[in-house]
């Protein structure tokens, strides 16, 4: 059954619930009803959210991040849809690096990081103290055209927000790019998780602002691009874009362009039994 179908199909579903409605209940009392009924999407907006963090928090005080984020890729694969499970993915990583001690951060493989490279994780931190001093001063000054109800839905989204750009921060230390035997794995704050063998790779170059102008896709926070990938074949994004290079902002990107250049070197022994000279091994 193709997604327009199901569309319809609900939306012929859902016309025949409010006809049925209107023909059982008085109109007042109907009319009543669809008043309540504006808040249903709130009301289970906030039932996601909680079992969200119940779940997350079952395991969350004694497993690594790299433990908790395969037991949730793991868990969750049932759902169908790779761009819905795409996001239910980044809405427990939300909830996951907003709650998790740092003391259980544990990734395997060589470690990336991006925290310091354009003061990313301080620029970060700035804006979360703007949004915190802004939520209460917003509130106060919303009680002259909402009413309290909107009010405070409003603001408990904005805290939401918040909560998302302090995760967000979070992982700028706590979730860095790795090279984990032969799979370069990509993880740049709460949206971005590619997993790229080194078979994929055709090469990788240093790069600067102009030369990432010709890169797909620009994994650099509040910094510059200081590394590019070019693949074989095409990733996805988690909004189903199809990518075939990448620019990424890093720590220490001399350091991932020689891992990444030894990487291709073995993975061109393996596949044609002898070492090839530099620019034909995919790195420039």
């Amino acid at each position: 059954m193709t997604r327009r179908r199901i569309i319809g199909i609900a939306l012929l579903g859902a016309s025949l619930g409010i006809y049925g409605l209107s023909r059982t209940f008085p109109g007042s009392h109907f009319f009543a009803l669809l008043r309540l009924l504006k808040w249903l999407p709130a009301v289970v907006f906030l039932l996601v959210e909680l079992v969200a963090v119940l779940w997350v928090f079952r395991l969350i005080f004694s497993e690594t991040t790299q433990e908790s984020e395969m037991r949730i890729t793991r868990e969750l694969r049932w759902i169908p849809g790779a761009p819905t499970r795409s996001l239910l993915f980044a809405e427990m990583r939300v909830w996951l690096y907003g709650l998790k001690p740092r003391r259980l951060t544990g990734w395997k493989g060589q470690l990336f990081t991006y925290a310091r490279q354009g003061d990313n994780a301080k620029m970060q931190k700035i804006f979360l103290y703007l949004m915190c001093i802004e939520l209460p001063i917003a509130h106060l000054f919303l009680r002259l055209w909402l009413t309290p109800m909107a009010r405070w839905i409003v603001t408990l989204l904005s805290a939401y927000v918040a909560l998302w750009m302090y995760a967000e921060f979070r992982t700028t230390t706590m979730r860095p790019v790795s090279l984990d035997g032969d799979l370069l794995q990509i993880r740049y704050g709460i949206l971005h998780t590619y997993e790229i063998p080194v078979a994929v790779i055709q090469s990788v170059a240093r790069v600067g602002v102009l030369e990432a102008g010709a890169y797909d896709l620009k994994l650099v926070g509040f910094g510059a691009p200081n590394v590019g990938l070019t693949l074989k074949m095409p990733t996805r994004t988690l909004f189903g874009r199809r990518v075939t290079s990448i620019a990424l902002a890093v720590d220490e990107p001399a350091q991932l362009f020689d891992v990444l250049r030894q990487a291709l070197a073995r993975a061109e022994v393996a596949r044609n039994g002898h070492l090839c000279p530099p620019e034909h091994a995919g790195f420039v």
